[in-house]
């Protein structure tokens, strides 16, 4: 919610702020918009007290659900990867579809 707050009045106030003056103010905005947020970070880590010792814990790095799905892997993929990893796989004893003629074997018309 702040940061849609600041994304409506943070453009209004840099963009009355240059009209009015100059164009290099939205620099020094910017940077009092910066300066204000260092501020409030070290007001807020000051007020809140210390985590005690027993309830902190080590870092484990885990890794994310799920890295690579099947679309994915095709974009990043070469056109020959993206076919094999894409084409149904026969196990039915049915020949697979090529689509492209090129590769088609031939008298297969």
């Amino acid at each position: 919610m702040v940061f849609g707050l600041g994304s409506i009045v943070g453009p209004l106030v840099a963009g009355v702020a240059m009209t009015g003056r100059a164009p290099s103010l939205l620099f020094a905005i910017t940077a009092a918009a910066h300066v204000g947020i260092a501020f409030f970070a070290l007001w807020r880590m000051r007020r809140r007290a210390e985590v005690p010792q027993e309830e902190k814990a080590d870092f484990v790095a885990s890794p994310p659900a799920r890295i690579a799905t099947p679309e994915t892997a095709v974009l990043a993929a070469t056109e020959a990867e993206a076919e094999a990893t894409l084409a149904p796989e026969a196990d039915d004893g049915a020949p697979e579809a090529v689509s492209d003629p090129a590769t088609r074997p031939s008298g297969t018309d």
